[in-house]
């Protein structure tokens, strides 16, 4: 079977895929949403993002929450057990915290409570995109 020299292998998209999902990662610690790696990796159509992170995944290369939009994130066999990779810098405080606004933060300290969580709930932060922190990055 000849592929159409404007079509590239699964292959090399899923690699860039997993590349961009590991420095950018590493780099903020934080995990990506299905658009963040879209864009990140220069992808125009979202399904076909989605497509190669559900084969990611179920190859055991990084890990994803079904109905969590921030969760996919690298994934390393340490122990015997998979375990998501740890940034190589130290971690990124929570939006709106005191010690995020000392690094630069500009996420709404109101709505996160000083880091707490929006609405109080600790898995829920309102960021904006313009956040040297939080905010969406171009590689």
């Amino acid at each position: 079977m000849t592929q159409s020299p404007m079509r590239r292998p699964h292959g090399s998209t899923r690699k860039r895929i997993h590349h961009y999902i590991q420095q950018t990662y590493q780099r903020t610690g934080l995990p990506l949403t299905v658009r963040e790696v879209m864009a990140g990796a220069g992808l125009r159509s979202e399904s076909s993002v989605c497509y190669h992170l559900r084969a990611l995944s179920e190859q055991g290369v990084i890990s994803m929450r079904p109905g969590v939009a921030r969760s996919i994130r690298p994934v390393t066999a340490q122990d015997g057990r998979e375990k998501a990779e740890q940034p190589a810098q130290t971690p990124i405080p929570a939006p709106g915290s005191p010690e995020a606004t000392e690094r630069g933060c500009r996420c709404p300290i109101l709505d996160n409570r000083y880091g707490r969580g929006y609405l109080g709930d600790p898995g829920r932060f309102v960021m904006v995109a313009a956040c040297p922190l939080h905010g969406l990055r171009r590689p």
